[in-house]
């Protein structure tokens, strides 16, 4: 993956991975959430990390639908309801691996970062 254009004051504990975060930050169909918050959510300035996580997602057989809004909401994405079971379990197992595994203060401070 490209390197990432990243607000300074994120804490990326160790373990952290993109594609993992966004797919646990996705909602099932038929709601979705807009690309562009989710990127501002995670500290990027552009978009980009956030599709280029989505493609590295669909690659690993989620089945994710991203489609236009309108003109001020933009693009949205979600999780299709046959991939759902699958990536609550994943998302779940990383939860676990990651932000478990850290001591409490940390946790804490990673959460609050987003």
């Amino acid at each position: 993956m490209p390197p990432m254009k990243v607000k300074p004051t994120r804490i990326r504990p160790e373990g952290w991975d993109l594609p993992m975060e966004v797919l646990a930050t996705l909602p099932v169909e038929p709601k979705g959430v807009r690309l562009a918050a989710m990127a501002t959510d995670f500290g990027f300035t552009t978009q980009a990390p956030i599709r280029q996580a989505l493609k590295e997602l669909r690659a690993q057989g989620y089945a994710i639908r991203i489609w236009a809004g309108n003109r001020r909401s933009g693009f949205r994405a979600c999780i299709q309801g046959r991939s759902w079971g699958m990536a609550q379990v994943a998302a779940s197992n990383y939860w676990e691996r990651v932000y478990d595994s850290m001591d409490p203060e940390r946790q804490v401070a990673a959460v609050a970062a987003g």
